[in-house]
């Protein structure tokens, strides 16, 4: 609800569409983009009826966006699948404004080894500086990161969310 009613946000990675369902009732568009058509089709099943989300398969690191074109761009638990980070926080900063923002939400670093081999994850989580960093080389100017809140039978490691500016 703290988003201005005209935003156009890039929902990267929605796989079923958790953070587009959450953000489409208080902006203009979500454009809810994932490399997986299945999990595609699940979030257009799910959130089909709505008129302001559009469905686009890719993936992060390749956006068929027009560069300026979102006013912020969210990719929620994908960042960790990435071989390249970099890459998709790049391609993140090109579909953004000027001004608007980028946000992350992923895990922290951890050591559990076991989700490269159980999940395919290529990151075993993130650290602040880490992430502070690859936004700077996104041009991106790093304004907020703060660790999530966990339940206390959570088993899995905490998350964070980060956000960043693109200049003007």
């Amino acid at each position: 609800a703290l988003l201005p009613r005209d935003s156009i946000v890039a929902d990267i990675g929605c796989g079923t569409g958790n953070i587009a369902e959450q953000v489409s009732p208080w902006v203009a568009r979500v454009v809810a983009v994932d490399s997986s058509q299945p999990m595609l089709d699940a979030a257009r099943r799910r959130l089909g009826e709505r008129s302001n989300i559009d469905f686009v398969h890719a993936t992060g690191e390749s956006l068929p966006l027009k560069s300026s074109s979102v006013d912020i761009a969210i990719a929620a638990l994908v960042l960790h699948h990435i071989e390249e980070p970099l890459t998709l926080l790049r391609e993140m900063a090109r579909i953004t404004r000027p001004g608007g923002r980028v946000m992350l939400i992923d895990m922290l670093d951890h050591n559990r080894d076991d989700f490269r081999r159980v999940m395919g994850h290529k990151h075993l989580g993130f650290a602040r500086k880490t992430i502070e960093s690859l936004m700077r080389d996104a041009a991106l100017s790093p304004a907020t990161f703060r660790e999530l809140s966990r339940e206390v039978e959570a088993k899995g490691p905490g998350l964070f969310v980060a956000i960043g500016t693109k200049e003007s």
